[in-house]
């Protein structure tokens, strides 16, 4: 049991890390800055949640 928590901890970590390079990559794309603005909240509220999982 707990090899599964170690591993969902290391999936959390991947998946909030992955979220996090792909903010930073949008600054990149020279979108419309209300467009990037919505993407980032969208964006962060989906890592708060994702987050509000781990143990």
């Amino acid at each position: 049991m707990e090899d599964n928590s170690i591993i969902q901890q290391q999936t959390f970590e991947s998946i909030l890390i992955e979220i996090d390079k792909v903010k930073e990559k949008l600054k990149d794309l020279r979108i419309e800055p209300k467009d990037y603005y919505k993407l980032i909240q969208q964006l962060t509220l989906v890592r708060l949640h994702i987050d509000s999982f781990r143990f």
